[in-house]
């Protein structure tokens, strides 16, 4: 690559002139000079050699050989860090401690085991950075991603952690990309409380039309608990009323009455066993 060579020329020449500047120093009659000519010219003369002769093939190697050492790894977790390992520091982080202490994954397997091997595309509503989908992608060997979300930093990350088997755009609900159709599985995971009533419906309505014969709709949201909320219930309350549109949160049963009139039928409304400030929410749609 041009740029490449440009990069390394830049760094040969101010290696280069640096060395000569203190070089000279070691022909100083000053011995504290001298000492300090000679210290500089072996630091910075090593630094130089070791910038081109020893960075080059660790790097080639620490890039090259991380996606073979995690192609086999059991632990579906470290496979999904995995796709985040060479971002910047905030996006791989938030996979770590997302991955680790969100319930979300143990019940999103447990949801997904019946169809798991059914499943051949997947649309994620409101992505965010991509670590449900991705950590399907995972689950579901065969299956590809089509996933949205309204921040263009979001996208960006969750692009470069789906790879070639995902396809994320800037989009905002209730719309839906024309790429979906014929999705076998739709998630919306944390997201429908910045939704009022008839963008739900609208999203509720748009999803039944892009599934697939049989496909399903697969929902966590929040309920307002009965007991005084958790910190994180705050937090998402703060960040959801911060966005400008408030905060609406719905019962179990108006949840289910909103999905059932957009022509879903529920197999499941449940609060999450770790969480009872979670609802699960499952939904299929009939066969076209």
């Amino acid at each position: 690559c041009q740029s490449f060579g440009l990069v390394r020329m830049a760094v040969f020449m101010a290696g280069g002139s640096t060395l000569i500047g203190f070089g000279v120093l070691c022909f100083a009659e000053h011995s504290i000079l001298n000492s300090i000519g000679i210290t500089s010219l072996l630091g910075i003369g090593y630094s130089l050699v070791g910038a081109f002769l020893l960075l080059p093939p660790l790097l080639n190697f620490y890039f090259s050989s991380a996606p073979e050492k995690y192609k086999e790894e059991p632990d579906r977790s470290r496979r999904v860090r995995n796709r985040y390992r060479l971002m910047e520091a905030y996006p791989r982080m938030f996979a770590r401690f997302k991955l680790q202490y969100d319930p979300l994954f143990e019940d999103l397997s447990r949801l997904l085991a019946p169809k798991k091997d059914t499943i051949r595309k997947i649309l994620d509503i409101g992505c965010g950075y991509g670590v449900p989908g991705c950590y399907c992608l995972e689950y579901c060997k065969n299956a590809k991603l089509i996933a949205f979300d309204p921040d263009p930093e979001r996208v960006r990350v969750a692009t470069l952690a789906a790879g070639s088997r995902g396809e994320v755009t800037i989009a905002m609900a209730p719309n839906l990309p024309d790429t979906a159709n014929g999705a076998d599985l739709a998630l919306i995971l944390d997201m429908l409380h910045y939704l009022d009533d008839k963008s739900v419906v609208d999203l509720f309505t748009n999803c039944a039309q892009t599934l697939a014969g049989g496909g399903q709709l697969l929902i966590r949201y929040v309920i307002r608990p009965q007991n005084p909320p958790s910190f994180s219930w705050k937090l998402e309350d703060f960040r959801a009323r911060s966005a400008g549109s408030g905060a609406y949160y719905r019962s179990m049963e108006e949840m289910g009455e909103l999905i059932e009139k957009s022509g879903f039928t529920i197999l499941s409304n449940t609060i999450s066993n770790s969480n009872v400030e979670l609802v699960w929410l499952l939904g299929e749609v009939g066969e076209k």
